[in-house]
């Protein structure tokens, strides 16, 4: 009797384990659906994105000033400054300044637009490789 029983429960516990692992893996193809879909939108955006006009908005000035500053969180673990965890990340801001009025604000370049763009594509193709090998691998396990 005890021994039915035990093979009982360990069919229950196998079958609930399958549901959870099939549950599982239709999750991620949800979830790699809609980062693909996401990440060609965003391409689709930046597409129509124009590079910023170096006028100042505010008075009309051409006379203005262009830098670049860097901002951003580093962790440091140790006394030298050296990252414990990798490389730090630091991001540049483009800030162009009207040297008539004083108005500051971020500008973006071709270059700039052009990068986020081909980080966006390439984003594009690992999420739908990723999305359609699992695709694959879901319906051979279904059929």
């Amino acid at each position: 009797m005890s021994c039915c029983l035990v093979i009982v429960l360990g069919v229950i516990a196998l079958c609930v384990m399958m549901f959870q692992f099939i549950v599982g893996l239709v999750v991620l193809d949800i979830v790699f659906f809609l980062l693909f879909l996401g990440s060609i939108g965003k391409a689709d955006e930046l597409k129509k994105t124009k590079p910023s006009k170096m006028i100042c908005s505010n008075c009309n000035s051409r006379n203005v000033k262009l830098s670049t500053r860097k901002s951003g969180k580093t962790m440091s673990g140790s006394r030298y400054g050296h990252n414990v965890f990798g490389n730090a990340t630091i991001n540049y801001e483009r800030i162009a300044e009207c040297k008539d009025c004083g108005f500051v604000w971020n500008y973006t370049t071709q270059e700039d637009i052009d990068n986020e763009y081909k980080k966006m594509i390439d984003s594009r193709n690992i999420f739908g490789a990723i999305f359609a090998l699992l695709m694959i691998f879901t319906l051979y396990i279904f059929l």
